[in-house]
């Protein structure tokens, strides 16, 4: 059990350095990350749309990204609602009361450990497409509101993970909507990036070398994924 422990413990260190690494870069050198490339080229693409006014393009973009949202919100919470019954069913309740009693904690607790984790993660990932959808929305709106009519200046705050003073000056008239685009998008990111967990943490349920396994597989596609170099 302490062994167990020990790996899991070291598969977590490993890949909160990885997100540090990754979250070092997006606030130094966005240009080296897809996320950082990604906010840019959206930014763009609203300055386009608005000085442009293509309507149709806008709408037909928008939809397909909240489709895409809806349906991963919809299978992230199914699944969060059957880990729910695996782990409060009536087969596996007496685990789950006893992982609640502080009464030591053993291999009958960490399993009921990890199907709680899993939980939770379909939960995070849940909240983020819901949250995705909501800011779609809004830019669906806002984007054909004609730019000499905005006179707010941020319709959302793009949030801890966009720093739009790194992104393409393209006026006050579109900034509040690329601002709103590029927060839905960074929560369409972090729904994403729960999915990727799923598959080392679900490696865990069969024991921790296999998690230390799926994560540092993982981490290497993560890498491809993420650089954009």
């Amino acid at each position: 059990m302490k062994e167990q422990l020990i790996i899991s413990g070291l598969t977590f260190v490993v890949l909160i350095a990885y997100h540090a690494h990754l979250l070092y870069h997006l606030k130094r050198h966005p240009d080296r990350t897809s996320i950082g490339v990604s906010n840019h080229m959206r930014t763009r693409w609203v300055e386009r749309v608005m000085s442009e006014n293509r309507d149709v393009l806008a709408v037909q973009t928008l939809r397909n990204l909240t489709m895409a949202a809806s349906f991963l919100a919809s299978t992230a919470i199914m699944v969060d609602l059957w880990l729910m019954n695996a782990v409060l069913g009536d087969s596996s309740r007496e685990n789950t009361l006893k992982f609640l009693a502080d009464d030591g904690f053993g291999l009958d607790k960490f399993w009921v450990f990890k199907l709680i984790l899993l939980a939770i993660l379909f939960m995070f990932c849940f909240a983020n497409f819901m949250l995705a959808i909501r800011f779609y929305n809004l830019v669906a709106i806002y984007i054909n509101v004609p730019p000499d009519k905005i006179k707010i200046r941020y319709f959302q705050k793009p949030g801890f993970f966009i720093d739009m003073s790194q992104l393409p000056d393209i006026g006050e008239k579109f900034l509040p909507v690329a601002e709103t685009l590029n927060r839905g998008a960074a929560h369409y990111t972090l729904g994403m990036r729960g999915y990727y967990f799923v598959f080392p943490f679900s490696l865990w349920l069969f024991g921790a070398g296999w998690f230390l396994f799926g994560t540092l597989f993982m981490l290497v596609v993560l890498r491809r994924v993420d650089s954009s170099e």
